[in-house]
């Protein structure tokens, strides 16, 4: 959608929802260029920052990262920003880390490392 836009309407969307309705898990995809900065409303922030303030206010707690992928086995170079949300209720803060530093040590293990995809990984 255009910018802005569609996570506008995302974030109106969760905000109508009672706390037992919420997502455990949000993720997020968008243009590499949502982790640079820009002028918002007279201020300089990212966009990721700003989303991630809004989930932040939800009850959610995560992070991001660029991923291309060409790095995963898909035939074009295609950098973008990716965001990994989890509800922190039912869960405590420390575990919740946990939880999203295996997710992402799952997403980096995923990348290519040599011609061939990891097969072990593949079956698992």
């Amino acid at each position: 959608g255009a910018s802005g836009h569609s996570w506008a309407g995302a974030r109106q969307y969760l905000r109508a929802l009672q706390p037992d309705q919420l997502p455990w898990v949000i993720v997020l995809e968008c243009v590499d260029r949502l982790g640079h900065h820009r002028k918002i409303n007279g201020k300089v922030e990212q966009g990721s920052e700003i989303i991630q303030g809004h989930l932040e206010d939800l009850g959610y707690c995560g992070s991001w990262r660029r991923i291309n992928a060409k790095h995963f086995y898909l035939p074009q170079s295609r950098r973008r920003i990716w965001g990994m949300f989890v509800r922190l209720w039912g869960f405590g803060r420390e575990r919740q880390a946990e939880q999203l530093r295996r997710a992402w040590e799952i997403i980096d293990a995923c990348q290519m490392r040599g011609p061939e995809p990891p097969r072990d990984l593949l079956r698992r």
